[in-house]
């Protein structure tokens, strides 16, 4: 996530992402906020609350993002006195769709919403800086998803089990900070379903996975040198 409205390069400098599992989604996501090339929290958390059912990953401008959150979730607040609890998934992101569409010109801000409801089950909606909102079952954004999309659609598959969907999760998250450079700090994950949201955790980054990484830039580098 990027404090800075000017600086071009990063309008999205973070890693988000989230799939269905068979009973209900999986959100994950970095936790570094960047301003311009500095990195002013390394610990923020980008998964955020809706309802019960229904949290959202965040990524590009910080404080458009902010606004974004609390114009939809005093909406979604305001719809429950009048109709508790009968909030979807679908209804959220289309809330976030139709206020990112609305100021797509001065956007820098990507949403995935991803939650459980009685009508679909467990689902995930990507929502572009246009406003143009797609369901998926596995969904990533951010600076850091064009490294590991393909290895997130290519690994996630139909009614796939919490234990592997949360793995998937976590490995794309390390891949994604490993080679984007506004990616870092912790892998946080979120699990949601018919109970609401099941767990929380935060998971430190894999050694291994920065080996792997610095190891493959220094045979670019280097080795094509030889």
């Amino acid at each position: 996530m990027n404090n800075s409205e000017g600086f071009e390069g990063i309008r999205c400098g973070t890693t988000i992402m989230a799939v269905e599992y068979d009973g209900g989604v999986v959100l994950a996501a970095d936790s570094r906020t960047t301003t311009g090339r500095n990195v002013v929290n390394s610990n923020t958390d980008k998964l955020s609350r809706i309802t019960d059912r229904i949290y959202s990953g965040r990524c590009g401008s910080a404080s458009q993002s902010e606004q974004l959150l609390e114009f939809v979730t005093d909406n979604v607040n305001f719809h429950n006195l009048a109709y508790p609890d009968s909030m979807t998934v679908h209804m959220v992101a289309t809330m976030f769709a139709n206020k990112i569409y609305e100021k797509r010109q001065i956007n820098q801000v990507g949403v995935i919403v991803a939650g459980w409801d009685k009508e679909h089950g467990g689902q995930v909606y990507n929502i572009t800086s246009a406003g143009l909102m797609l369901r998926q079952r596995a969904a990533a954004s951010g600076s850091g998803a064009n490294s590991i999309r393909g290895l997130l659609m290519s690994r996630h598959t139909k009614n796939m089990p919490l234990n592997e969907a949360m793995e998937l999760v976590k490995i794309c998250t390390e891949v994604a900070i490993s080679f984007d450079p506004f990616s870092g700090g912790h892998v946080k994950i979120a699990v949601i379903n018919k109970d609401g949201l099941v767990m929380r955790r935060t998971i430190p980054i894999s050694d291994t996975m920065f080996q792997l990484s610095s190891n493959m830039l220094w045979n670019l580098e280097f080795d094509a040198c030889k």
